[in-house]
């Protein structure tokens, strides 16, 4: 008998925000991907839900990101995310624990996290984040103060920081 690898179905959610249309990517049990606006190649990654009532998943992640632009500080529940290194895992559970108007260096994060010198490697991870907003990696700066590194870009970046009142 040939066994199959069953993968589950993925689908993409675009959700309308104050700082432009956010692509949800995920199945019914796992949010896997966000895309802010301005990434390239959204509609080329998978097909768009006109509806997520068959992916609890992705409903709940677009309740909540319409409830965080509405004010709401309250935390994502991250659950565990497949393919992280538990290093990669204690740094985004870390910087959860930042609220929403303020903000952590990456050294700080790094030593949240159990890393005191392991600031290079939170930027690496903060490089690789599948989740910006829900992991809010827009709240690590660096040292100085100064924004840095995000892959919305800066002027996003600011706008979600300004959003928060961490400016």
């Amino acid at each position: 008998m040939i066994r199959r690898k069953v993968v589950a179905e993925q689908r993409r959610l675009d959700v309308e925000t104050p700082v432009g249309v956010i692509a949800l990517i995920g199945t019914a049990t796992l949010l896997e991907r966000v895309y802010l606006p301005g990434e390239n190649a959204i509609e080329k990654l998978t097909p768009a839900l006109g509806d997520d009532e068959d992916f609890p998943a992705l409903r709940e992640a677009r309740i909540w990101l319409k409830a965080y632009f509405a004010g709401s500080k309250e935390i994502w529940r991250m659950g565990s995310l497949p393919g992280l290194s538990p290093f990669t895992q204690r740094v985004y559970s870390s910087l959860l624990q930042v609220p929403a108007g303020k903000t952590v260096s990456y050294g700080e994060l790094a030593a949240l996290a159990g890393s005191p010198k392991g600031a290079r490697a939170v930027g690496a991870a903060m490089a690789k984040n599948p989740l910006p907003i829900f992991i809010p990696c827009h709240r690590v700066i660096g040292s100085d103060g100064g924004l840095c590194g995000f892959g919305g870009g800066l002027p996003l970046k600011k706008r979600l920081l300004s959003f928060e009142g961490a400016l």
